[in-house]
């Protein structure tokens, strides 16, 4: 799997995007699912640009991907503000 470190910053998703959308066609992904891979990866790194690192300046989103076979793995690891479903009501 390659790694990489973005600002956790929205002015960097097209560099994440990029970058995952660069591993899934090296891997033999054809267009429509390189773009759905992407804006899951999108998707992702927003919410945590968002949610995990809202008002926060230097936050850093750390992706890894790669690809085994037909399967796209993508990791996406950050320091922010954890998510605790429990106290969201029903």
């Amino acid at each position: 799997m390659q790694s990489v470190q973005f600002s956790a910053k929205f002015e960097f998703l097209d560099e994440i995007r990029e970058f995952v959308g660069d591993i899934a066609r090296a891997g033999g992904f054809g267009d429509k699912d390189v773009y759905n891979i992407q804006l899951a990866a999108d998707e992702a790194a927003s919410n945590i640009i968002e949610h995990a690192y809202g008002g926060v300046s230097d936050g850093l989103l750390e992706i890894s991907c790669g690809v085994n076979g037909s399967a796209i793995t993508i990791v996406l690891v950050d320091h922010g503000e954890s998510f605790a479903p429990s106290v969201v009501p029903t």
